[in-house]
């Protein structure tokens, strides 16, 4: 079944330059992976918070793909521009 995740983060205070940036260069891989269907990321007007918007085909699709980038070394790469842990959320879409 189809998921929506929503990553949602503080960015600490003159990182989000350097954060966009690094997105910038890993988000051809995350959008070439098994499963990713799509993806935007937003930041708030001040640039203190930055969200990912996601829909995969599965949990389990994006559940290997965090795996993979947490074995990776990019969360951490990530997680340095955070001033705390992303909060993770999965939405799953009603028949309505």
């Amino acid at each position: 079944m189809s998921v929506t995740v929503i990553l949602e983060a503080a960015i600490k205070p003159g990182k989000k330059d350097a954060l966009v940036a690094l997105l910038d260069s890993l988000l051809p891989e995350t959008r070439a992976y098994q499963g990713l269907t799509h993806i935007t990321i937003h930041t708030d007007a001040k640039g203190e918070n930055i969200l990912f918007y996601e829909e995969w085909e599965s949990a389990a699709n994006y559940e290997d793909y965090l795996q993979w980038r947490t074995e990776t070394g990019v969360m951490d790469k990530l997680g340095a521009h955070f001033s705390a842990p992303p909060a993770i959320r999965y939405f799953n879409p009603e028949n309505i």
